[in-house]
């Protein structure tokens, strides 16, 4: 009788883990530190910095039916200001 608890604990885990990273990105805000973000996102896939601001970009599956041969993901960028706090995020193919 003692698993029953354990397996619930487990099977509350994976129900609680198993958010895809892809809606997640709505629990984004402006103003979020680097650590913060990647606490939400998980690590990135890229890191790079292009005119005073630093950027982290991840690649998330795209939903089953959106897939097209070749072409499963999508990219998706947060910016960081000089002070290291996000001020944009957003799918790649619409960064500025």
């Amino acid at each position: 009788m003692r698993r029953i608890p354990a397996v619930a604990a487990v099977l509350l885990l994976c129900v609680v883990g198993c958010t895809m990273p892809r809606e997640r990105t709505k629990d984004l805000s402006i103003g979020m530190t680097r650590p913060q973000v990647i606490a939400v996102l998980g690590e990135p896939d890229t890191a790079a910095a292009k005119d005073g601001h630093a950027y982290l970009v991840w690649s998330f599956w795209r939903e089953f039916w959106a897939r097209r041969p070749g072409d499963y993901s999508d990219r998706y960028y947060v910016r960081f200001d000089p002070g290291d706090r996000v001020d944009a995020f957003g799918w790649y193919n619409e960064l500025e």
